[in-house]
């Protein structure tokens, strides 16, 4: 499920001795500019804790319940994740850990904090995901997931104007990776796009 990307920012701008100018700016998703609620961040942190595996994960109310996941594999650790981050509305999760694995509220809290240690920037980003979303599968998981992982190694989504000697210009999306940019069969450094 892609969405459209946005441009945000003035970018970096390079010449050339050939007398072409190089534009570059920042794509973004609309999903990376969405502020993610409670609910939203209490269901990925099922997911995370679920190890990233899941059927489906939902912020839409509907009963008692103001969002849900369903992991591939229900896990200590994904019931007690949330409360052991200190969100709200885990009652349930914690009669969860305590009716399926005999946990008390403290084991299952242990255990899911446990499992989302170190996972802020996945929990973040696939938060915003699901606040945007409001409904998402494996697929949206894995998205998310990826763009984590190009952050992480410098690689960004970026939008490459190329303006020629004579005025004419062409519009590239493209990858940045560490201030350079791919145009047709070159890589420009253009100093940090990101």
């Amino acid at each position: 499920m892609g969405s459209p990307d946005i441009s945000l920012g003035l970018g970096q701008i390079r010449h050339l001795d050939s007398g072409h100018t190089i534009t570059s700016r920042r794509l973004f998703k609309p999903e990376e500019l969405t502020k993610a609620g409670r609910v939203s961040r209490h269901e990925i942190i099922h997911v995370a804790a679920s190890k990233f595996r899941i059927k489906a994960v939902n912020i839409i109310p509907h009963g008692n319940t103001l969002g849900e996941t369903h992991p591939d594999s229900l896990t200590l650790e994904g019931a007690g994740a949330p409360a052991g981050m200190d969100m709200d509305g885990c009652r349930y999760d914690l009669m969860i850990a305590a009716l399926l694995f005999n946990a008390s509220e403290s084991q299952a809290k242990a255990a899911g904090r446990a499992a989302v240690v170190g996972l802020d920037a996945e929990i973040d980003l696939l938060s915003q995901f699901l606040e945007y979303r409001k409904d998402m599968g494996q697929s949206d998981v894995n998205e998310g997931l990826q763009m984590v992982s190009e952050r992480r190694r410098g690689i960004y989504r970026t939008e490459v104007e190329v303006k020629g000697p004579d005025g004419k210009s062409k519009k590239y999306q493209t990858k940045s990776l560490n201030g350079e940019v791919m145009i047709p069969g070159k890589w420009v450094e253009l100093g940090k796009v990101a």
